[in-house]
């Protein structure tokens, strides 16, 4: 069965960063009602999630800061363990072997439980009083859901140890498959071992050995497997439309949501993939960024690509051997400026912190097979540790990896950037203080290009397991560092100003300079002032920002008052009390709890109220990035000045101006993120 690995203590804390996840549920205690016999049926019942932990005694707080979950303990913890205990013995259709134990944490008593994933044979579990269409269930994201019909299938497949790829295609014949991609597995097997005996056999023959035709009644169908290795374009694009690589260039570092942009195109591959391998792979190289190197002994330069051919070949293989062909879902491979991005259906089947070991997992055992047979596959489990091993070679990046088994989906990004450069170690140099280990500096590396970083991101990054990304995440926000920030389920962590201020003379600022400055710090702290307190780690971490603030106000105390716009004399007056309200946190609080946002200046107001219903497109392009010279806005923001959808405003202009070069996308890399906004590029301030 295993040990369990993690304390309570550890599992409550990886609750608080990441809320319920897949693996961890959170329950009161109150009872051992239906709800806890559902996850525990959902953990029982998910495919290779090797089951979850449920922690009993805590509950979801009204404010989520600092913390989303609080210990409210166990009332008779007793009686809960043996009753919790009867009834996974009871209650299902077969018994379950909880670990139980419990833990003493601040005076509660509070309980913790694994449940382990059962063996294939056992599943589907359901709670016996409701029945198995209603009372089994499997685990997707921080849900239990009831199984529908295909989850059953997928279930019974499992069972009877019956594959996907293995299924037959009763609308397709031999007559489907294309003789050339036959032609090519017999040609690239014969170049590894012209002696292999599947050599001899008839085409048929060889298909049928190969897990890729199957006989029914007299009749040869092509299975799944035979029909994505080697059926025709045609009947592909008529059965399965969704077996293709889209390969889709972006000229520039965003996601361009306009397909038709002239800053994106994209070209379509579909047909046998022994045929289609070589091809998306030629593709994906010839458009990659050359660099050169001179050779030991040579005098003329030798063209190589920025990425090494081998990661991108692998990378390929990887996505095309391991994605699920049971969702309807192309594999995307994504060109952007400075990486590329391979996206495919289906989550990996072992964990992102085990790839690269020793040990492999295959979704698409046929199809794995022919691919290693041909050469394109490398041997079992190795092609992660080939991919990392040549970038590490090359100096780029280390690639990341994502997997999601709620989107299931696995995402492979490889970077144009070299490890850390002079650049990048002078930069770090300025965080001395901060007593930066390995991890630290990759971090903020990263967030420091990419613009945000998640506990995946993280754990991606340097290695780490959940529960010390968590830490690791944790201590560069005490630090005031990084910023968290929750959006549903989702925490994700941006740069402070700390990281991203540049060396700004305050005294060399106008007022007009200066509110803008003043106000992005203050949005800054806004989130946490109300757990600021003299001793909290919060206010260490925003004492620069208190610093920068008196350093803003020694300027403001020099200022002639009587020379400033009388709509903004107010808010200079106060700035000295502001000063001495930084060692005043109740005054504080009340300040920043208020609207500190910058004023937009009368003539930018008459200007946008001129406009009317039927607007000038250069004159609103031209209000927008005045409007974002003031301060970063988001497009929901803008379309409300505007009085228009934000969906319309960011085809109709914030994409254009992102194109041109005028406006800039505060999180870089990432466009669609939850707290994206605009503000000016470099050189456009004034127009």
């Amino acid at each position: 069965m295993g040990e369990y690995i993690y304390s309570f203590k550890e599992l409550f804390d990886q609750l608080n960063q990441l809320d319920e996840h897949n693996i961890i549920e959170a329950k009161k205690g109150s009872e051992v009602g239906t709800s806890i016999l559902e996850t525990i049926s959902s953990f029982s019942n998910e495919p290779e999630l090797e089951g979850g932990f449920i922690l009993v005694g805590v509950e979801k707080t009204d404010n989520p800061i600092p913390n989303k979950y609080k210990i409210v303990g166990v009332p008779d913890p007793d009686s809960y363990q043996l009753e919790l205990a009867n009834k996974c013995k009871t209650e299902f259709n077969h018994p379950i072997s909880p670990h139980i134990w419990c833990e003493n944490i601040d005076g509660y008593t509070v309980i913790g439980v694994k449940i382990y994933e059962v063996e294939p044979t056992l599943k589907e579990i359901y709670i016996k009083k409701i029945g198995p269409y209603k009372g089994a269930f499997r685990r997707i994201g921080s849900a239990d859901h009831k199984l529908t019909d295909d989850d059953r299938r997928l279930l019974q497949d499992l069972r009877i140890g019956h594959k996907f790829e293995e299924t037959p295609v009763t609308n397709a014949s031999f007559k489907d498959l294309d003789i050339n991609a036959i032609n090519e597995y017999r040609k690239l097997r014969g170049e590894i071992s012209k002696n292999s005996e599947e050599l001899s056999y008839s085409d048929q023959e060889l298909l049928k050995s190969l897990h890729c035709l199957v006989e029914r009644e007299g009749v040869l169908y092509p299975t799944l497997a035979g029909l994505i290795l080697f059926g025709s374009e045609k009947i592909i694009k008529q059965l399965r439309p969704s077996i293709k690589i889209d390969y889709i260039r972006v000229d520039g570092t965003e996601w361009v949501s306009d397909l038709e942009s002239p800053y994106m195109y994209s070209i379509e591959f579909r047909g046998p993939l022994l045929l289609l391998i070589p091809k998306i792979i030629r593709s994906v190289i010839d458009d990659l960024p050359k660099g050169f190197t001179i050779p030991t002994g040579e005098i003329r330069r030798k063209e190589t690509t920025l990425v090494p051919i081998r990661v991108i070949r692998e990378s390929v293989v990887n996505a095309i051997t391991h994605r699920n062909y049971n969702t309807s879902m192309p594999i995307q491979v994504i060109r952007y400026s400075n990486r590329i991005e391979i996206k495919n259906p289906g989550h990996s089947l072992i964990e992102i912190k085990n790839l690269g070991k020793s040990g492999s997992k295959t979704r698409n055992e046929h199809i794995s097979f022919v691919l290693h047979e041909t050469g394109y596959a490398e041997s079992k489990g190795s092609g992660i540790k080939v991919i990392q091993g040549e970038m590490k070679k090359a100096n780029l990046t280390e690639p990341i990896f994502e997997s999601s088994r709620e989107r299931d989906d696995f995402i492979a990004v490889f970077s144009f950037h070299h490890l850390i450069t002079s650049d990048d170690l002078q930069w770090l140099s300025r965080f001395k203080q901060y007593n930066l280990n390995d991890n630290d500096a990759k971090a903020l590396i990263y967030i420091r290009k990419s613009g945000t970083i998640t506990n995946a991101e993280y754990r991606e990054l340097t290695g780490s397991d959940i529960i010390k990304a968590s830490s690791g995440l944790k201590k560069l926000t005490e630090s005031g560092l990084f910023i968290m920030h929750e959006k549903g389920t989702q925490t994700f962590y941006t740069p402070s100003r700390v990281l991203t201020e540049k060396e700004i003379d305050y005294g060399k600022l106008t007022f007009q300079e200066l509110i803008p400055e003043l106000a992005l710090m203050l949005n800054e702290i806004k989130p946490y002032i109300n757990e600021i307190d003299e001793d909290s780690t919060q206010k260490k971490a925003f004492e620069t920002i208190f610093k920068q603030i008196n350093d803003m106000i020694s300027k403001f105390e020099q200022m002639d008052l009587s020379k400033i716009d009388p709509t903004q004399k107010e808010f200079a007056q106060n700035l000295k009390f502001f000063a001495e309200g930084i060692n005043n946190l109740h005054w504080l609080k009340n300040q920043i709890t208020s609207n500190l946002d910058p004023k937009i200046p009368n003539d930018l107001q008459d200007q946008i109220k001129s406009l009317g219903s039927r607007k000038n497109p250069a004159q609103v392009e031209k209000c927008i990035v005045k409007l974002c010279s003031i301060k970063p806005f988001t497009a929901a923001e803008l379309a409300k000045i505007f009085k228009v959808k934000p969906s319309y405003l960011k085809t109709k202009f914030i994409t254009k101006l992102l194109n041109e070069g005028k406006l800039k996308f505060t999180i870089p890399n990432k466009p669609k993120h939850p707290e994206q906004a605009y503000t000016i590029a470099e050189g456009e301030i004034n127009l």
